[in-house]
């Protein structure tokens, strides 16, 4: 029996192909700091979302607001347990999630399923500079994650002192605070995305 040319057998494709780099988290910092410390940012948020939530669930009374009416007062009560307590702390997870996947997802989104400003000018461009490019809308994208989970945990905070008793009313500016703020982030990204390409384009130059 003829035993393999171990040179030969190094050129043969394996069954498991390594990811490529900017897949990878730990390679995130490498090629794009700021997309690494806004993610690093958004994951925090969300720790501190569920350190909040297991601290406080032992000193809770035996009744804790679940919903508001319009001007902020609690209608429904319910016992504290795991769904309605900790819901909001899911939803702050699954805005992690989805933020994140959307932030990652826009480096490899393929040229004919965006949507942007000066598309064609985008598109001339090398792909370092248009991994750069989708750099400013993954760290916008990832902001806007922050600001949605900050707003579930000032919401879940609001609950706790209604159930001591602290505040008699839910702040509903908060709610509107962060409403404007991620419009404000959206108009950001949009400028920051155009001027980001203007510097590319004459660099190409």
């Amino acid at each position: 029996m003829s035993v393999p040319d171990p040179v030969s057998c190094q050129d043969q494709p394996t069954l498991f192909t390594p990811p490529s780099k900017h897949v990878l988290f730990i390679n995130m910092h490498e090629k794009n700091p700021t997309v690494a410390r806004a993610m690093i940012a958004m994951i925090a948020t969300i720790v501190i979302h569920g350190a909040f939530a297991i601290v406080t669930f032992w000193s809770l009374p035996a009744k804790i607001p679940v919903h508001f009416n319009a001007d902020g007062v609690a209608d429904s009560f319910a016992e504290p347990s795991v769904c309605s307590w900790f819901g909001l702390f899911f939803v702050s997870v699954g805005l992690g999630l989805l933020m994140g996947a959307v932030a990652l997802s826009v480096f490899n989104i393929p040229s004919r399923y965006l949507s942007i400003p000066r598309k064609k000018e985008y598109l001339a461009l090398g792909e370092h500079q248009k991994r750069r490019l989708m750099g400013v809308i993954s760290t916008h994208t990832l902001i806007m994650g922050i600001v949605s989970i900050a707003l579930m945990l000032c919401v879940h905070i609001s609950m706790a002192l209604l159930a001591h008793g602290s505040i008699e009313r839910f702040p509903a500016w908060v709610v509107f605070a962060a409403m404007f703020v991620i419009i404000i982030e959206l108009v950001v990204m949009i400028a920051s995305f155009s001027r980001k390409l203007d510097s590319e384009i004459r660099r190409m130059k």
